[in-house]
């Protein structure tokens, strides 16, 4: 009984609601797993099949929404394809591994939209302090900006202190380094 409490505090703790398209999956996967890797041994002398099941249903019913589960999956926030209303049409591509960001771009004059535009190629590493983060520490100092920007992520993209804002506009085809 205590495994199974604290794997439903743990899940509770995520505060999301479960993806219902993965539930089925998870749920057959789990429990292939928990009877391969034989969870049993996790649980209390005596407690057989009926507390392995438990077991593999608390973990596969764990809500895998929220910051920290879209990291473990790579599908994280902050990680895609933004908008930068100052430099219209012009990439802005960022990938996140673990706490470590990487943003890619380009930037044109006046913007990418033409083609012919005279551009720019760069790369800004950045920083979160935890998988849930809100704020993105980002180096501008690559581009001849700042080296300790605060982003914060609104729901929608990331808004800067001097009143830009990067609306996501899809999520990271690219994965690892974000080219």
């Amino acid at each position: 009984k205590g495994v199974l409490r604290e794997l439903s505090r743990l899940a509770m703790a995520v505060n999301a609601r479960p993806r219902r398209s993965l539930l089925l999956p998870l749920s057959l996967a789990a429990l292939v797993a928990a009877w391969q890797l034989r969870v049993v041994a996790f649980l209390a002398p005596g407690a057989g099949r009926r507390g392995a099941l438990a077991v593999a249903a608390a973990v596969a019913l764990a809500p895998i929404q929220g910051p920290a589960a879209q990291a473990a999956l790579g599908d994280t926030p902050w990680a895609g394809r933004y908008n930068d209303p100052e430099h219209q049409g012009c990439k802005r591509l960022i990938s996140q591994k673990g706490l470590t960001v990487r943003i890619s771009g380009i930037d044109g004059s006046p913007g990418c939209m033409n083609g012919f535009d005279e551009t720019v190629k760069w790369d800004l590493k950045a920083k979160l302090e935890s998988p849930e983060s809100k704020e993105l520490v980002i180096d501008f100092s690559p581009k001849g900006g700042p080296a300790n920007v605060v982003g914060t992520w609104d729901g929608e993209g990331i808004t800067f202190p001097d009143g830009n804002k990067w609306t996501k506009i899809g999520k990271s085809t690219m994965k690892g380094k974000g080219k």
